[in-house]
């Protein structure tokens, strides 16, 4: 038996057209979070959505599956947004918000991936890039929901970072392999 390669074994592509997808209105309630959402969301965070949804509106639509028998969806991105919205009274339940739904209504399996590549496959910031930003230092990044440990480990903060210190090495024996010439402490006796 053919021992199984994890990378080899992945699953193809279902052979299924991809969905249009179009924008409608839809009441807040009738949006079912999903039981599974991985996203955890700090106190910060929360605020910081707030202040963003406050500010500039609800710019991105959620995102839904096609309706239940109920006449429910279940949410596939937006689920902070949406809580936040009620929560923090920026919106009622009842409230029609601009959502992203599709042609035909996803299985299960669909709804996970989908809910999941929304959240994984978003790329990465290119803080080089940030760092050439007109008119923007450390507190408006700060203010827009960045923490100081993700700027200090990209620079934009002059931290307290101890220089290595080499009279630490003072004292220990070094071994040399004879073959490849790789160099590394000796064992304690």
């Amino acid at each position: 038996m053919a021992k199984k390669n994890k990378i080899t074994d992945l699953k193809k592509p279902a052979t299924k057209a991809a969905p249009e997808w179009t924008t409608v209105k839809l009441p807040l309630e009738k949006l079912i979070e999903w039981q599974y959402n991985p996203v955890q969301l700090t106190k910060e965070d929360a605020k910081q959505i707030e202040i963003s949804v406050r500010k500039f509106g609800l710019v991105e639509p959620l995102v839904a599956n096609a309706p239940l028998k109920d006449g429910t969806r279940r949410l596939l991105d937006g689920h902070q947004r949406r809580k936040i919205m009620i929560y923090s009274k920026i919106a009622d339940p009842k409230t029609k918000v601009d959502v992203r739904v599709p042609s035909r209504k996803l299985t299960a399996r669909e709804c996970d991936e989908l809910t999941l590549r929304l959240r994984r496959n978003v790329g990465k910031l290119d803080y080089d890039m940030l760092h050439d930003l007109p008119e923007w230092d450390v507190p408006d990044f700060l203010n827009i929901g960045f923490d100081e440990r993700e700027l200090l480990g990209a620079g934009f903060i002059a931290g307290e970072q101890k220089e290595y210190d080499e009279t630490i090495a003072d004292g220990i024996k070094v071994c040399k392999c004879p073959t490849c010439g790789h160099e590394h402490a000796a064992k304690k006796d």
